[in-house]
């Protein structure tokens, strides 16, 4: 069934049965005229199958009728570490079969975050990071800024109205809006990139705060830069600290015929100074019904494999609790 008409299904039957839902859109909106023909036009078969769509799915619907989707999802599961890894923290080997990975789609990574002790970007929904993958120094550090909405009750619409009513563009031109879907629930991810001099750096290792700094807040956009008042991502950069350097590698392949990308992640444990392992399996779509079908799919095959682990990885607050929280 098309969209169009799916969404307009899902909003009259809503309103028929007297659901509430967490969507005020989908619940407060009187169908138009030509929602009601649509509704009346709409075969026995193709109501059954609205029927039977989530609340979710409805939420999620209607802010794709109302032009309020994003174009890519990224759908993340977190692995059991004691079961995938083999004792080099390595994907094991019947996993990297499994998965469908080789040597030349093993790729190793490393970034810093910068942050203020306080975590003043973080507790704004902003996230700072430079990167760089290994060997490929030539091409300079990406510089990533990161602006991240929580979507509650999964109203994907109303966190995309939200960042627009603060000034985002979500055309794509600058800035890339995306939804990271993990285990638990939704987040809207809004990032732009830079490209930042490498010159006499071989890797992330040889990066100097204050030269990291310097290169966040000559390419720091305006959204940031003006958050709170003028210049307040300039200020607030002033006093940031690097956390990290921080690496993980990543495995490329393919799994019940998606694209997954597999990363094992080298994270600070707050307060004890020893190292933890995430493990993170991830594949993106394009729209949200291939999203939702395909991660309830991918869900229950690690369910089988007896490999899931059932919580969120929270990669960023963990790294930057294990360098800011005080003991």
């Amino acid at each position: 069934m098309r969209i169009r008409q799916k969404a307009a299904v899902i909003m009259a039957m809503l309103m028929l049965c007297g659901c509430g839902g967490t969507s005020s859109q989908a619940v407060k909106t009187t169908p138009a005229p030509e929602t009601a023909q649509a509704t009346e036009a709409t075969s026995t078969e193709e109501t059954g199958t609205a029927a039977e769509t989530t609340q979710e799915e409805a939420t999620a619907l209607a802010g794709e009728e109302a032009g309020k989707m994003p174009e890519s999802f990224e759908i993340h599961f977190q692995l059991q570490e004691d079961k995938v890894l083999d004792e080099n923290r390595e994907l094991k080997q019947e996993y990297q079969e499994l998965f469908q990975t080789g040597e030349k789609k093993i790729k190793t990574y490393g970034l810093a975050y910068f942050e203020t002790p306080e975590m003043t970007f973080l507790n704004e929904g902003w996230i700072n990071r430079v990167r760089m993958k290994e060997g490929k120094a030539a091409k300079g550090f990406e510089l990533t800024y990161k602006k991240r909405y929580p979507v509650p009750d999964d109203d994907i619409g109303a966190a995309m109205q939200r960042a627009e009513s603060e000034g985002f563009d979500l055309s794509g031109e600058v800035w890339e809006p995306e939804i990271e879907w993990n285990y638990i629930g939704m987040t809207l991810s809004l990032s732009t990139e830079r490209t930042g001099d490498a010159e006499g750096c071989d890797g992330i290792e040889d990066l100097k705060s204050a030269d990291a700094v310097e290169m966040l807040k000559q390419n720091m956009p305006q959204e940031e830069k003006n958050w709170k008042s003028e210049n307040w991502g300039i200020e607030q950069m002033e006093t940031a600290q690097m956390a990290g350097p921080v690496f993980f590698r990543r495995y490329t392949g393919k799994y019940l015929g998606k694209k997954v990308q597999i990363e094992i992640w080298t994270v600070p444990e707050p307060g004890s100074g020893e190292e933890l392992f995430i493990t993170e399996l991830a594949f993106k779509e394009d729209a949200f019904p291939a999203a939702s079908a395909g991660r309830e799919e991918m869900k229950e095959g690690l369910e089988e494999l007896d490999i899931l682990l059932p919580d969120d990885s929270l990669k960023t607050s963990r790294i930057l609790n294990g360098y800011f929280a005080k003991p």
